[in-house]
């Protein structure tokens, strides 16, 4: 199991808060791969499609970039992973 817990100063921008998560699900995929642990096939994103949400502002931007470091992103409704653990993890 991997897990760490971080204490840092709380992000007012909802944009640098999100795209914070994308950069840290990338760098665990990283450390994964360069660890010789099996690459992950997919990295989930707890952002939303539906522009009604503010998550919806990194989106385009976030698959952008997971893309290009090589991985497949997932985001809701079908990053079930993603989402539940931001929910049961950050409230």
């Amino acid at each position: 199991m991997l897990y760490s817990k971080e204490i840092v100063p709380k992000i007012h921008d909802k944009f640098t808060r999100l795209w914070k998560e994308v950069e840290k699900s990338i760098a665990t995929a990283e450390f994964l791969r360069l660890n010789n642990i099996q690459k992950p096939s997919y990295i989930d994103l707890d952002l939303n499609p539906d522009a009604r949400y503010q998550s919806n502002q990194v989106l385009r931007a976030a698959l952008g970039y997971v893309e290009s470091m090589g991985y497949t992103p997932r985001c809701k409704p079908f990053a079930h992973s993603a989402s539940h653990v931001a929910d049961s993890l950050c409230k």
